[in-house]
């Protein structure tokens, strides 16, 4: 009688957490590939053309930054890329590093924001509700 392998689970915790995390990341690009054009016709003042022809540079831009991650992820390990690009960095200082710009990003920046302090104007995300307006390149929100 011939016995059966048992069988593995698919739904495991970190299948889920790989799973949300491309998930977000596709959700990233794809609100940048649909919003690219409209910003560069009213930041820029771009005709539709153009920014049509930006959001597909955008877009052929992003596949081919895709396959030569891939590539270059599939060839080398963490400590072999961290050499070529930042050399001196073990993949240790390279995580705190990570951890540190992660904490100052979703902590250090809104305290200064509900302080009222702006060191790069506004964020846009308190603001979502209104209409942006865009002059040049410095966001106005009235």
């Amino acid at each position: 009688m011939q016995k059966f392998k048992k069988r593995e689970k698919l739904w495991t915790k970190d299948f889920v957490i790989v799973s949300v995390i491309n998930f977000l990341i596709f959700l990233a690009h794809f609100l940048l590939f649909v919003t690219i054009a409209s910003f560069a016709v009213d930041a820029f003042g771009a005709t539709t053309d153009l920014a049509g022809l930006v959001a597909g540079m955008f877009i052929i831009g992003a596949l081919i930054g895709r396959v030569l991650t891939r590539l270059g992820v599939r060839t080398a390990g963490l400590d072999q890329r961290l050499a070529t690009g930042w050399p001196g960095t073990t993949p240790s200082q390279f995580f705190g590093q990570k951890l540190a710009a992660g904490l100052l990003f979703f902590a250090f920046f809104p305290a200064m924001n509900l302080a009222g302090l702006h060191p790069f104007g506004p964020w846009p995300v308190w603001t979502w509700p209104l209409r942006p307006r865009w002059t040049s390149l410095r966001w106005r929100p009235f």
